[in-house]
């Protein structure tokens, strides 16, 4: 996610520009569709980034501790 916040004087009066102070765009890093866009996209001085893990990741973590587990369980039983 990237929050942007235009100046007051920025703000749309007419066809250009966005239409609200604060803005928050959002690029999707696990799709072919969010890299092209992110590729495009200009990071503007005084933006703030914010990077969050993937859900995947999670789960995989998750696995991996039940999985540890068992194993310690399995390791002191034998």
């Amino acid at each position: 996610m990237i929050l942007r916040e235009y100046p007051a004087s920025a703000l749309r009066t007419g066809q250009r520009g966005p239409r609200e102070e604060r803005v928050v765009f959002t690029l999707d890093l696990t799709t072919s569709d969010g890299l092209f866009s992110a590729r495009n996209f200009r990071i503007h001085s005084g933006d703030l980034v914010l990077a969050t893990e993937s859900p995947v990741s999670s789960v995989q973590t998750v696995f991996s501790l039940f999985g540890s587990a068992f194993g310690l369980v399995n390791a002191v039983t034998n």
